[in-house]
């Protein structure tokens, strides 16, 4: 999204907002496929997150 504001004829202000991942959807990697002891059953479990989480930044720019 985007907000431009002038101030003067040669000064404006812009405003800006950028979203990533909007809808948090998750990615997740591959399971484990390493075979432990019956103790550490932890076969075919998922550990990792392929993609990232959402992320959102905002910027503020001078212009003259």
């Amino acid at each position: 999204m985007l907000k431009k504001t002038n101030i003067t004829e040669s000064a404006n202000v812009e405003f800006r907002a950028e979203i990533f991942n909007l809808f948090n959807r998750v990615q997740f990697g591959q399971p484990n496929l390493s075979v432990t002891t019956a103790a550490n059953a932890i076969t075919g479990q998922v550990f990792t997150q392929v993609n990232t989480p959402r992320l959102v930044q905002f910027a503020l720019r001078f212009s003259f």
